[in-house]
C-alpha cells in the first residue's frame, strides 16, 4: 500500500508555512525606501566624485592629466540574492537576526581601462572610499550602522 502525502496546504504561500516565513509588507516597504535613498545618494556621489576622492586615487597616475576631468560613469544597481529570487525569509529571532537586501552596484569596466587593458584594481579603493564617505551622513541621519570595508592595495 502506497501512502501519498499532499503537502500543498502546508507549503501554501497564502496560508501555510511559507506564508509564516514571508517578509512583512512593512519590512519590504522599509527596505525598498532605504534602498532608494541609498541609490540616490550614490548616484549623486558619483556625479560629484571629487568631493570624496582625488583623481589620482580614482585612476592610475599614468592616465591622470590636469587638463581632462574624468567622466565617472553613473552606477547601475541590481537587486541580488534572496530578494531577487523571491526567497527572502522574515527573522525568527529579532533583533539578533536581521533581514538584509543585497543591492549590487555596477560600473562599466571600460572606465578602468589603461592602455587597452582592464585594471579594475586601480579604482577599487577609491570606489569603496567614495561609497563609504557618501553613505556615512545618510547612515548617521537614519541611525544605521555603516560597516566600512578596509581594502589595501599592493602598491
Amino acid at each position: 500500500m502506497t501512502t501519498k502525502l499532499n503537502l500543498h496546504k502546508l507549503m501554501n504561500r497564502e496560508t501555510g508555512y511559507l506564508n509564516e516565513l514571508r517578509v512583512t509588507q512593512d519590512d519590504r516597504g522599509s527596505l525598498a525606501t532605504a534602498r532608494e535613498l541609498i541609490r540616490g545618494t550614490l548616484r549623486e556621489a558619483f556625479r560629484n566624485w571629487e568631493i570624496y576622492v582625488t583623481e589620482t586615487q580614482l585612476r592610475d597616475s599614468q592616465v591622470v592629466t590636469a587638463s581632462v576631468r574624468p567622466k565617472i560613469p553613473a552606477p547601475k544597481f541590481r537587486i541580488q540574492g534572496s530578494f531577487a529570487y523571491h526567497t527572502a525569509n522574515d527573522c525568527q529571532i529579532p533583533p539578533r537576526q536581521q533581514i538584509d537586501q543585497d543591492d549590487g552596484v555596477f560600473l562599466p569596466l571600460s572606465f578602468v581601462t589603461v592602455n587597452g587593458r582592464a585594471r579594475p584594481t586601480i579604482a577599487s579603493n577609491a570606489y569603496f572610499n567614495l561609497v563609504e564617505a557618501a553613505l556615512k551622513p545618510l547612515c548617521d541621519q537614519k541611525g544605521w550602522l555603516l560597516r566600512a570595508v578596509s581594502i589595501h592595495s599592493g602598491s
